[in-house]
């Protein structure tokens, strides 16, 4: 597993506009000339469209300068779900809709899949490698275009957006095939220069070989600049073994941080470089949560290395003083066929069997969920489309008044039931020694019997005498109720 510098997802291109932007504007809130509109710096993922909405706002894109990967001159059609971009815009009072000013999205890397494609015990996730950089993808919450989660192959050419954990990992968020690798293709890297030769005009990022030319341009530095310990994306030409930067390749400077003052920013990302919640960071960014009015949501957060979060608040000498942490993703995992839609509250509610006797999940579709629709590479959908007895994967998160939030719902075709979600209850074992019992989640009872298969946290076998000792009030538990579903577990398992 080879660990690449967390500056990698911000772009130097999102910086410039950014500095332009915001650059020395304090701790503002104040707003522009008086008016209530609040220039405000936002990077996450692009959730929907309309113009497009990231993190929960809608950011009108008519007139934004649009910048994808090295074109500076895009538009809006070549933004896509599941980006990850940097908006800066001119917000309204409200907090909910915004006219951008710029848009900026870089991916993460582009190259081929080198080795096997491994997926995890649950079938939730793939790991691979690309360009010595490992990759997780996710069934449901990662966008896939032009492939699918259960079509991924070795070979595959593929450029993913997503963010990177605290061990140099990319959770992918978007996933698009380019192509198949035959014997060279182009590819875009990043990572921090080491053994470099100016005279071979060598260096490495990680464990991938990069090699350059007299005639590769350098972008936001010069050939001269370039030392050991500088972060850089490098585009060019993979032959399998080198990356080389070519006439036609770029080697670009890449800026951390999101400037010194700024009066407003909101990033999502993973917690990386956790100490405590006065110092950890987010996409680079260093953050401090640490004040008495922080909001925190769910309000029983636990800030810590890998958990999925927005920060906004106001950057005061390089440090984002949060004023608002919210979990992006959540502990709920919820995979059944919708019983109604209310497109105008939001309110989504999952049934689960036995059909004779349907208990019902109320989920909350907010602006900031990601609405995926499997039966269209790269495609979304939106509430009003969603139909009673469809099938739906979502994740979601408790809020404080003991909502469902849900972060990402998955339109998807008929599959095996999944609940997931802390305890209501201490689960019930009928009688010592034997299977027969049940439990409860999120108000709906599971029933066991002789043929559910029982995990612990680490997915091993147990008994059931083992799984029911530990199945606690509150404890995190995951149902997965072959299709059609019955109401009686095939298996379950503890999670962490």
């Amino acid at each position: 597993m080879n660990r690449f510098n967390l500056k990698q997802f911000v772009t130097t291109a999102g910086l410039a506009l950014l500095l332009t932007a915001c650059g020395g504007s304090g701790g503002g809130g104040g707003g522009i000339g008086g008016t209530g509109i609040t220039r405000t710096t936002t990077s996450g993922v692009i959730t929907g469209f309309g113009s497009i909405f990231v993190n929960g706002i809608e950011f009108e894109t008519g007139g934004a300068a649009i910048t994808v990967d090295f074109n500076s001159s895009a538009t809006q059609n070549e933004l896509q779900l599941g980006m990850v971009v940097t908006v800066t815009a001119d917000i309204d009072s409200s907090g909910n809709s915004g006219t951008a000013v710029s848009v900026v999205y870089d991916d993460s890397i582009e190259g081929p899949v080198v080795g096997p494609i491994v997926e995890d015990q649950s079938v939730q996730t793939k790991t691979f490698v690309i360009l010595g950089q490992t990759i997780v993808v996710d069934k449901t919450t990662t966008v896939f275009d032009k492939t699918s989660y259960g079509d991924l192959l070795p070979n595959d050419v593929l450029e993913v957006s997503g963010f990177v954990d605290s061990t140099g990992v990319i959770s992918a968020t978007r996933v698009e095939k380019k192509s198949v690798f035959v014997n060279s293709v182009e590819v875009e890297i990043k990572g921090t220069v080491q053994a470099l030769d100016k005279t071979a005009r060598t260096f490495t990022l990680g464990t991938t070989p990069i090699a350059y030319l007299a005639t590769t341009e350098f972008k936001d530095m010069t050939e001269a600049e370039l030392v050991d310990g500088l972060f850089v994306e490098v585009k060019g030409t993979f032959d399998g073994t080198t990356v080389l930067a070519d006439a036609n390749g770029k080697i670009e400077k890449e800026d951390e941080g999101f400037g010194s003052n700024v009066s407003k920013v909101s990033i999502e990302g993973l917690i990386t470089d956790f100490v405590s919640n006065a110092s950890f960071k987010i996409q680079g960014q260093e953050v401090d949560a640490s004040g008495p009015n922080v909001v925190f949501q769910p309000t029983n957060l636990e800030l810590k290395d890998g958990v999925k979060v927005e920060a906004e608040g106001p950057i005061e000498n390089g440090i984002l003083k949060a004023t608002k942490v919210e979990l992006r993703g959540g502990d709920l995992k919820l995979e059944t066929k919708v019983q109604a839609v209310d497109a105008a509250t939001g309110n989504v509610t999952l049934e689960y069997p036995p059909d004779s006797a349907l208990q019902l999940v109320n989920v909350t579709v907010t602006s900031s969920t990601l609405l995926k629709d499997q039966n269209q590479p790269g495609g979304t959908f939106s509430l009003g489309q969603l139909l009673p007895g469809e099938f739906v994967e979502v994740r979601a998160q408790v809020d404080g008044s003991g909502n469902n939030i849900a972060s990402e719902m998955e339109r998807d075709s008929e599959d095996d039931r999944i609940l997931q979600g802390p305890l209501d209850e201490n689960a019930n074992q009928t009688t010592p020694g034997q299977p027969e019992g049940s439990v409860k989640i999120l108000g709906v009872v599971v029933n066991t019997d002789a043929t559910t298969q029982f995990e612990d946290e680490n997915d091993n076998p147990v008994t059931a005498d083992v799984f029911f000792a530990a199945a606690l009030t509150g404890k995190l538990v995951k149902v997965k109720d072959d299709e059609p579903g019955d109401g009686v577990a095939d298996e379950i398992a503890l999670e962490d």
